[in-house]
């Protein structure tokens, strides 16, 4: 075990900014469409194809598209970052229901404006709508998986309960012929219920309770490739949205004619920051299944359509030399995409994805994605909904082979990975999807042979959550557990003991390692943190929470904060 000098344990930071950030850009303008209909424009008559898009920073915003004249106007919402579902309801209104806020909105087609909002309290999703037999409209919420109706006359909502405990989730409801809800209830213990308005009483489900469907769906012989029909208008057109296109389907048509969305949206927060060999920054949206690219020297910026046919969001990508690999949410992907050469998603060329891990069970990899010295790619994956599992991937990025190291320090989601010539590091996290943290179980950091896959050391975080893991530098490598930092040598395979006591915390999304200097963000703040001295620095703070950090090979420092990419200026 290293242990620190009793000079270097007691280091403080200077209190004062020592350089500052300016703004490079607004790269991230990629789509996140969830929701969408078909509406009358109240004063022309023409079919329009209203779809929502999600903005984090700006808020949700209503696109309603003209498809004759492929021109659209936007609405911002008064709140909700998006939404799973806009419905149109009777006298002239849009009902739009909301997260990460849990709010049902309404719209007016003659104002074209909002006009109403409604909350359900402690609710974060309300996702579908449907209407109920007493003219009120129902929606189902996480995490509390309660079934809320809003009342269109007076606006009021009603609860109407949370029968199917432990559940988080109601996420679908749907009408029966005679207007009692259909309740649809997961992850822990999926069950179905139905909701009579009039008794005001939930019930199992029977045979007999046959749900009324207004969905459409696409017509034999039509490949959608990841793509969704969401409305059919007044002269039987098909509208759907696939990634940053939207299409129409007319009677008969089988191929589809994929056409931008013609709407210049905002900016949207970066998942990820990372600078590739030539300098460009990369990142990705929340959701939308893009990449962006920033040119930090002429502040050129292009975002790309959908690198794959599974809807998500990209967690990370790893940079070869004339092509990048990307990891993605939510259809457990690895995809290989080569920036010089010409664009064909729909063949599954450029980008090609290599793996779907759906199949196999792992979908989002929250541990990220690193190409390994040896040539392979490792990711760290959390496990498909409704399950506590975690594996490690191993990659040919030729040839898309992979090998999974299943729960490798138990059944837990792997939240932090690096490799080395010799060595698999790794992290777990007691988080899964659609459920709770797992109970009665602690995360650890396990060490395993790279070539036998066998376990060579494990320690167990005790009181935290997660342990995620930020690259190596010499023989130490960096640990955060969930945002302390602490230092596991490799070499005498133990922790250093008497790091500072007044470390500022590690929450940034990344961490960039170069030599023996860690740069990190803790809260607001720009960290250079030296690994041999142990001395810090705050070098500058960003308006809101720094998220990431880049480094390009001049040395340039980047940051993002919300949706604004910063240059780290000359020290003061």
């Amino acid at each position: 075990m290293r242990v620190l000098s009793a000079i270097a344990s007691l280091l403080l930071s200077s209190s004062a900014l020592s350089a500052s950030f300016e703004p490079v850009a607004q790269p991230c303008r990629a789509k996140n469409v969830l929701a969408g209909c078909a509406v009358k424009d109240r004063e022309t008559g023409r079919d329009q194809f209203v779809i929502s898009n999600s903005s984090e920073e700006a808020g949700l915003e209503l696109i309603f598209i003209d498809i004759e004249a492929n021109t659209s106007r936007i609405f911002r919402a008064p709140a909700g970052q998006g939404s799973w579902c806009i419905r149109e309801v009777p006298g002239d209104r849009l009902v739009v229901s909301t997260y990460y806020d849990g709010k049902f909105l309404v719209f007016d087609l003659n104002a074209m404006k909002f006009t109403q909002t409604a909350d359900v309290p402690g609710e974060s999703y309300i996702w579908n709508v449907t209407m109920g037999s007493d003219g009120r409209v129902y929606g189902g919420t996480y995490p509390g998986a309660k079934l809320a109706a809003m009342d269109l006359d007076t606006y009021a909502v009603e609860v109407c309960g949370a029968p199917a405990p432990p559940n988080m989730y109601l996420r679908n409801v749907g009408s029966t012929e005679d207007g009692r809800i259909i309740c649809k209830f997961g992850m822990e213990a999926p069950a179905t219920l139905v909701y009579d308005p009039a008794a005001k009483e939930f019930s199992p489900v029977t045979d007999a309770d046959k749900e009324r469907t207004d969905a459409v769906t696409a017509p034999a012989g039509v490949d959608l490739r990841g793509g969704r029909v969401l409305a059919a208008d007044s002269q039987g057109r098909l509208m759907g949205i696939r990634g940053q296109d939207y299409f129409v389907l007319k009677p008969g048509e089988t191929k589809l004619d994929l056409r931008p969305i013609p709407a210049e949206t905002a900016p949207r927060p970066l998942m990820f920051l990372l600078s590739g060999q030539n300098g460009r920054l990369w990142g990705g949206p929340h959701f939308g299944q893009t990449l962006c690219w920033l040119d930090p020297a002429t502040k050129e910026f292009h975002n790309t359509p959908c690198v794959c046919d599974s809807g998500g969001e990209i967690f990370d990508v790893a940079f070869g030399e004339e092509c990048l690999f990307a990891a993605a949410y939510a259809g457990g992907d690895i995809i290989r995409y080569c920036p010089k050469e010409p664009w064909d998603q729909w063949n599954n060329k450029n980008p090609r994805r290599l793996v779907h891990l759906t199949s196999r069970g792992y979908i989002r990899p929250v541990g990220g994605i690193q190409l390994a010295p040896d040539g392979k790619l490792y990711a760290g994956w959390m496990g498909k909904y409704g399950s506590y599992s975690g594996a490690i991937s191993i990659t040919d990025p030729e040839s898309g082979e992979t090998e999974l190291i299943e729960n490798p320090l138990g059944e837990k989601t792997v939240s932090g990975l690096y490799v080395d010539e010799t060595r698999i590091y790794a992290g777990t996290s007691l988080a899964a999807n659609g459920l709770p943290a797992k109970p009665d179980d602690t995360p650890s950091f396990g060490v395993f042979d790279v070539q036998t896959r066998e376990k060579l050391y494990e320690h167990v975080f005790e009181g935290v959550k997660e342990v995620r893991i930020f690259g190596k530098s010499g023989d130490i490598v960096i640990v955060a557990a969930p945002s302390k930092i602490h230092c596991f040598d490799s070499a005498g395979m133990g922790w250093v003991s008497g790091l500072p006591e007044n470390l500022p915390r590690l929450n940034s999304y990344n961490a960039v390692l170069r030599g023996p200097i860690l740069w990190y963000g803790s809260g607001n703040s720009l960290v250079r943190l030296d690994l041999q001295t142990w001395e810090f620095t705050k070098l500058a703070e960003t308006p809101d929470k720094l998220r990431n950090v880049a480094m390009t090979p001049g040395g340039g420092v980047f940051v993002s904060s919300g949706s604004t990419v910063y240059r780290l200026t000359e020290e003061r």
